[in-house]
């Protein structure tokens, strides 16, 4: 990875995603680029000076600046490039128009704890770019510390649609023989059309390739491939879940519901949504 994305409203939880993201970039080597979505009221300053300083003129303008000087600080700690976006463009065109610009590999967002939303409405804008922009997406509910994941669960119905996103991740993701990948199909009475014998043999072709990893191939019975995923994770409680999201449209989202979208609303652990519009070149030794 060589250009992260982080998104902030400057609230608590997306200031810990930031956080996150300097750790990540400095583990990557890549710059970062905080994306701001300016809202009506709100006023920027941007001193021309040597100094270049950005303040905000609005009610909040002391602690979004603040903000602003720590994250300065965090820049020159972790040695990472980064840069500050603001605009009032539409809030998913900009998004996508920077992911463009910037070649992002990876954008990172905060999500809400499902015991901390103050109603059923869990749509918001984190779904809205999972939703519709071509790129992969790291969802947070909190803070982490140390960003290497090394227990890792990918939840799919192991197609040869979802054989293409797996070796996505692969290539986006530090993966070495310290890791270990549960592969996750959940089995409900509607999910498998085909004997649990092909399913198996479908999983041994996404085993095959990280022969160095230590995969783990998991069948779990469940009424639903929500509640499945939910479960498991909540048994498991792995580093990272990894869920394909590009061949997921928004009218099959409004027809049929979206386990992707259902997991970034009730699970807490990080989840990595893949979607991209271009698959990257191989790696080379």
């Amino acid at each position: 990875m060589k250009q992260l994305l982080v998104l902030t409203d400057f609230s608590e939880r997306s200031n810990k995603s930031i956080k996150t993201a300097f750790r990540m970039a400095k583990q990557y080597g890549a710059k970062l680029n905080i994306y701001h979505h300016l809202t009506e009221g709100e006023l920027i300053s941007l001193d021309l000076s040597s100094s270049k300083k950005a303040e905000f003129l609005d009610d909040e303008s002391p602690r979004k600046s603040e903000l602003i000087r720590q994250w300065n600080v965090l820049s020159n700690q972790f040695q990472v490039d980064c840069q500050f976006i603001l605009s009032a463009d539409n809030f998913i065109t900009k998004v996508q128009d920077i992911v463009r610009r910037t070649a992002s590999d990876l954008i990172i967002m905060a999500g809400t704890p499902e015991n901390e939303r103050l109603d059923s409405k869990w749509y918001t804008n984190t779904q809205a770019v999972v939703n519709h922009v071509d790129c992969p997406v790291l969802v947070l509910k909190s803070e982490l510390l140390e960003p290497r994941f090394k227990n890792i669960v990918f939840a799919s119905s192991f197609n040869q649609k979802d054989q293409e996103i797996f070796q996505y991740f692969l290539q986006l993701f530090d993966i070495n023989e310290q890791t270990t990948i549960h592969l996750l199909a959940i089995d409900t009475s509607s999910q498998f059309s085909q004997p649990r014998l092909i399913m198996e043999e479908a999983m041994l072709d996404f085993e095959k390739l990280v022969p160095t990893v230590n995969i783990k191939r998991h069948f779990y019975a469940d009424f639903t491939v929500d509640m499945g995923i939910r479960n498991f994770i909540q048994e498991l409680q792995p580093d990272l879940l990894v869920m394909g999201n590009k061949f997921n449209k928004p009218i099959k989202h409004f027809l049929l519901g979206n386990s992707t979208l259902q997991a970034l609303a009730k699970i807490d652990t990080p989840i990595l949504t893949i979607d991209f519009k271009d698959f990257p070149k191989l790696k080379t030794a």
